[in-house]
């Protein structure tokens, strides 16, 4: 019989410093950015969307996720899940940048090889 469990398990080392550096990356920000108390757009839309991958990927509770996003509450984080759940399905848009940083964090090299993408926002 052959073995697949290959198929079944995660080929990255994907982790939520993973996520939140790629993000931040790919979107012209820094991580210190990402986990300070600054709430300007299109750094908290951004971030927003980090969090979602977070929860999306790798299943994190809210508290976990809010740990890793500089100590931000497990309801700010849920706000932000459902922020992002209501933006990409009201906007193609929002939607192709989300799934565009989806890709990017599962695919590439968080810290290097990552080139800033342009923003429409």
């Amino acid at each position: 019989m052959k073995n697949i469990s290959h198929l079944f398990t995660p080929q990255t080392d994907l982790s939520a410093q993973a996520i939140l550096t790629s993000v931040a990356v790919a979107t012209g920000h820094t991580v210190q950015q990402f986990i300070g108390p600054q709430r300007p757009q299109p750094l908290a839309w951004h971030r927003q969307i980090a969090m979602q991958l977070c929860r999306e990927l790798l299943h994190l509770p809210y508290s976990a996720i809010g740990h890793h996003f500089g100590g931000r509450d497990h309801g700010t984080v849920m706000h932000a899940c459902r922020a992002v759940s209501r933006r990409i399905a009201a906007n193609p848009e929002d939607r192709a940048l989300y799934l565009r940083l989806r890709a990017r964090a599962e695919n590439g090299d968080p810290i290097t090889g990552l080139v800033p993408m342009p923003i429409a926002n």
